[in-house]
């Protein structure tokens, strides 16, 4: 009697989460629906949008990490959140996929400008001119190899302030752990048909993160 009331339990238990979980996914699928009625025409320029709404950000991540989980990869709405990313001044971008479709590993998409370019080599050479002069360094120890790997060292990939799961799922995935001491997880409910919306609106939950930093 007991183990058919367990049974009994357990199917009235799952009957209830199956529930909950259809009556969510219509209730994203309907909002999705009135936004873009009210959206409509509104955010045709949708890099301007998201420029402008992230200045309202108290702050942006540097890197930004999208583990894509079990779904299937949408590689067009993976572009899209590149290209928002761009907009949103962030520089570095990773797709996180554990089943190895995109690659074995992640994938990292980093975004330059000119500042990153002569810019930075300017910057080394006042730097190394400056170390010189001081002492601190000898003329001869200045050469070809040093200079690229200081400049390596300013463009390595910072850990990701940011990391936006897709599913139901809160998990990692195999990414790994060391690379995410100061990291925020925030949901995605899936990245398929992704509005620009719900990426300022994690953007938006982020900037009003208060990390403590173990405190």
């Amino acid at each position: 009697m007991t183990f058919s009331l367990f049974h009994v339990t357990w199917a009235l238990f799952h009957m209830l989460l199956s529930a909950v979980q259809f009556i969510k996914s219509l209730w994203i699928y309907l909002r999705r629906k009135i936004e873009d009625l009210f959206h409509k025409g509104y955010i045709a320029d949708e890099l301007g949008y998201i420029s402008k709404q992230v200045k309202l950000f108290e702050k942006i991540p540097s890197h930004l990490v999208v583990i894509v989980g079990n779904e299937t990869i949408s590689f067009k709405d993976l572009a899209n959140i590149a290209v928002w990313c761009i907009a949103a001044g962030i520089s570095f971008i990773s797709f996180y996929d554990h089943q190895g479709v995109t690659s074995s590993h992640s994938l990292h998409l980093n975004i330059f400008s000119l500042a990153d370019g002569k810019g930075s080599l300017v910057e080394l050479t006042k730097t190394l001119c400056q170390s010189v002069l001081s002492g601190q360094t000898k003329s001869s120890e200045v050469n070809r190899f040093v200079i690229d790997e200081k400049l390596h060292k300013e463009m390595e990939i910072p850990d990701p302030e940011l990391i936006l799961y897709c599913g139901d799922i809160c998990s990692m995935y195999g990414f790994l752990p060391w690379q995410i001491r100061v990291t925020e997880f925030l949901q995605l409910n899936t990245h398929h048909n992704l509005k620009v919306t719900d990426f300022t609106k994690v953007l938006s939950k982020y900037g009003k993160c208060v990390q403590r930093f173990g405190k």
